[in-house]
């Protein structure tokens, strides 16, 4: 039988190793670009030089349950389907966050940030961040194509994905916002 002051060592350290790879790792879930699933952004603060002159859409919806699933295959074929036709960056974030209210275009932005989104030449990425705990949702897109587009895409992109969310058609929402988002940047950036 080992020491019971060994194992409680060996517990209070995998506990420690355990909250310390949360932190450290960021809160996000899962983030989603042309490459599929990449790793989640660590914690940090929003590069200074970075503009936060882009635009976008916000959402929330309001479901009983939640039930929030998403089909990765899907969302990563549509994310490529958009990179084929556009130079656009294009990435879609859940995080498992619960946001204070009113704090989804923050975390966003920052996120965006910390993704490295503002750094394609063209100033032409966009950011879907999902938060399905508090059921919000972000669209950021940066200064590059919001300058050529306006704000007409993002908001069409937003009522697609909120009338989707509220009927418990996550995927759908998210794909159909994708391909609206496609059109954008193809529109304005093509490949």
């Amino acid at each position: 039988m080992p020491d019971p002051y060994i194992l409680i060592v060996i517990i209070a350290a995998a506990v420690a190793l355990a909250a310390a790879f949360y932190f450290l790792r960021g809160s996000s879930g899962v983030d989603y670009s042309t490459n599929g699933k990449s790793k989640s952004p660590r914690g940090g603060r929003t590069s200074r030089d970075a503009d936060s002159d882009g635009g976008g859409a916000s959402g929330r919806w309001q479901r009983d349950t939640l039930d929030f699933q998403l089909d990765e295959e899907a969302i990563i074929a549509a994310i490529r389907a958009a990179a084929e036709t556009s130079a656009g960056n294009i990435r879609v974030s859940i995080t498992k966050k619960r946001l204070a209210k009113d704090t989804i275009n923050t975390e966003a932005l920052r996120h965006f940030h910390a993704l490295g989104i503002h750094r394609t030449p063209h100033r032409n990425g966009v950011l879907i961040y999902i938060a399905p705990h508090t059921q919000e949702f972000a669209i950021t897109a940066d200064e590059g194509i919001q300058s050529k587009s306006g704000a007409a895409p993002w908001r069409r992109a937003a009522t697609q994905m909120r009338e989707a969310f509220a009927k418990g058609e996550y995927t759908e929402g998210v794909t159909a916002a994708l391909a609206t988002i496609a059109i954008t940047l193809t529109r304005e950036f093509p490949r």
